[in-house]
């Protein structure tokens, strides 16, 4: 009853008495109250404060079918409380075995699309991994790889179990497969006979499901870095197949897909990487290409091909520069700007190269009337992502990072968690602690993910590792220097994901992207020397 009246008693504003008279309300419309509350930014898309305080006060006892009616509800809030994912997950580790299979899925799932994760959720997903996948599905199998990819689970715990079901189906994996790669690789697991078993499970099934298919599994086997001629062969005719399509397509065929050439470009530049040779001219012929349907192609397509080639940690000088003028171009459009001009801003930041050429470019962009005048009215994840490309470019003109810095701030509880990780790291690289910023960052509850691990030699003795938090990474470090008060405890280690390095044609090795030159900036400001292992 007592907490039934507390609830009532919010709702109604703190009491049900003395009810204001009507007319006295119309006569002060709007309320005083809605010029001087604080926090209205964190309310826009938040939920009611009874809701919230309801949520964390039944947790500890919720049925299964209850946690996940909840997690529903925070997907589709974006929520980021991780005080209440924390004890969800406690929930579920404390009772997992009250949780059916399927049920399982569904929390893994919701728990990566948050971007949550701690020790309780992968303790409670370890303990009924067995019962998980000892009859799991192809698609079963897919989406738990994929979850866990995300989620950074430690692969000693759980993904034995895994690997056995994927094997058992592995005659009945088709359209996953290129998945089932990359969430392989995501988790930094080696298994140069898996990896052979899954491209050619691929070969076989791309006779049924076409080139297109085909171009993604490739590109998918490629992020392992190593070279195999069949693989390069085939590259190379789905680039030939590729260009002559394009050349088609004025009478009246279908135009190919940048995204299906972007795959190709990927693939065949690191086989070339792996070789430690120059790209053929197969990929040098492609690329002329894809800059040509870049130039020809609308604001949409261009901002969709920015973004594939992000996801592809993919560095082309001549695609770059071709995407940057059509962003130039494609200002003039007031509904571009107003919705793709953020996330196109940073796809171009986070494929920049280290010259001043292209950091100057995208300031220049910034710098136009017209986006002046769209920023203010940007919301909290546009406003970061403009904020987040500046950083990583090192921009220092106070006219544009300025009011990005204290809009992002404003609106920063209406963030999601990886975003807020992003708002945090923003922070720390800056290195003023005193602005608003750095204030807001500080207010943020978050909890980094897990550390990258795998499967390496390395790894063997992975008892004797140790994770501490920096900031909005985790790093690993010897348990022996968690009790060295020198400078030695003070270095850490972190492996290297996917996306942490980007390929870039006439390179013999990858580069570091932006955002990993920014996350190791801000790691080195909290006073961390930190050993990157690719």
């Amino acid at each position: 009853m007592w907490r039934r009246g507390c609830c009532r008693l919010l709702q109604l504003g703190g009491s049900s008495h003395h009810p204001q008279p009507a007319a006295a309300e119309a006569s002060h419309w709007p309320p005083p109250s809605w010029g001087s509350s604080r926090g209205i930014a964190e309310r826009v898309n938040g939920v009611a404060a009874t809701v919230q305080f309801e949520r964390f006060y039944e947790a500890p006892t919720m049925s299964a079918d209850a946690v996940l009616a909840t997690l529903r509800e925070l997907v589709q809030e974006q929520s980021a409380d991780v005080h209440l994912l924390a004890a969800l997950s406690r929930r579920f580790a404390g009772h997992a075995e009250e949780f059916f299979p399927p049920q399982i899925e569904e929390l893994m799932g919701a728990f990566a699309q948050l971007g949550y994760c701690d020790e309780h959720l992968v303790h409670g997903v370890a303990g009924r991994m067995e019962d998980l996948a000892s009859d799991a599905s192809p698609r079963r199998v897919v989406r738990l790889l994929r979850y866990a990819s995300t989620l950074h689970l430690r692969p000693d715990a759980w993904l034995g179990h895994a690997l056995a079901a994927l094997h058992r189906q592995m005659p009945n994996m088709r359209e996953g497969l290129p998945a089932v790669i990359i969430s392989l690789h995501g988790l930094r697991w080696r298994d140069d006979e898996l990896e052979e078993l899954l491209l050619t499970q691929g070969f076989i099934v791309s006779e049924h499901l076409g080139d297109e298919f085909l171009g993604r599994l490739l590109e998918a086997w490629t992020r392992y870095g190593q070279w195999d001629e069949e693989v390069q062969d085939r590259l190379e005719t789905l680039a030939e197949q590729f260009v002559a399509q394009r050349g088609q397509s004025k009478s009246k065929a279908r135009t190919p897909d940048l995204r299906d050439g972007l795959n190709i470009l990927a693939g065949l530049r690191r086989c070339s990487a792996a070789e430690e040779r120059r790209s053929g001219p197969a990929a040098d012929h492609l690329e002329k290409l894809l800059v040509a349907q870049v130039q020809s192609a609308g604001p949409e397509e261009v901002s969709a091909a920015l973004g594939w080639m992000k996801r592809l940690a993919l560095r082309s000088d001549p695609l770059w520069k071709a995407s940057a003028d059509s962003v130039e171009l494609a200002l003039k459009e007031k509904a571009f700007v107003r919705d793709l001009l953020p996330e196109a801003t940073h796809c171009l930041a986070s494929l920049a190269g280290s010259g001043k050429e292209e950091a100057a470019l995208v300031a220049g962009l910034l710098s136009t009337a017209e986006v002046k005048a769209a920023t203010p009215k940007y919301g909290a994840r546009q406003s970061l992502q403009l904020l987040h490309a500046v950083s990583m470019l090192r921009l220092r003109d106070e006219s544009v990072v300025g009011p990005l810095a204290a809009q992002t701030a404003r609106l920063a509880r209406q963030l999601t968690l990886p975003e807020r990780r992003i708002l945090l790291t923003v922070s720390d690289a800056s290195g003023s602690p005193d602005d608003s910023l750095a204030a807001a960052s500080r207010n943020l509850s978050l909890l980094p993910l897990p550390p990258l691990l795998g499967n390496e030699p390395a790894l063997a003795k992975a008892s004797q590792l140790s994770t501490v938090r920096v900031g909005a990474e985790s790093l690993l470090i010897d348990k022996k220097a968690r009790r060295i008060k020198d400078e030695s405890a003070l270095s850490g280690v972190k492996y290297l994901g996917f996306g942490d390095m980007l390929t870039e044609a006439g390179q013999a090795r990858a580069q570091l992207s932006p955002a990993c030159r920014l996350a190791i900036s801000a790691l080195e400001r909290h006073g961390w020397k930190v050993e990157l292992r690719p």
